[in-house]
């Protein structure tokens, strides 16, 4: 439900606010990033069933990096909400 949010909200908020989306395709890459890692999340809520260390630590990283697109998506909205070129890699 997060990841259809995010894209909601990157379609909504450059045309409310009559901004173009700055670089899309880091946000989309993010965007698959997210979905894809979100699939190997599922599990960290399965804490209490007797998982392998392995298995548990597996699941404790993948929930860490699944912040990493999430944090691109989140800079590159401020960033179109702003109209800050500098931070889009664009002259």
């Amino acid at each position: 439900m997060i990841p259809l949010g995010f894209r909601i909200a990157s379609e909504v908020a450059p045309v409310l606010g009559r901004k173009p989306l700055l670089v899309s395709r880091p946000m989309v890459t993010s965007f698959l990033a997210i979905v894809f890692l979100s699939m190997a999340v599922w599990a960290h809520h399965l804490l209490t069933v007797g998982m392998s260390i392995v298995l548990e630590t597996f699941f404790m990283a993948m929930s860490v990096l699944v912040a990493i697109p999430t944090d691109v998506e989140f800079f590159k909205g401020i960033a179109t909400a702003r109209g800050d070129r500098s931070v889009s890699g664009c002259p």
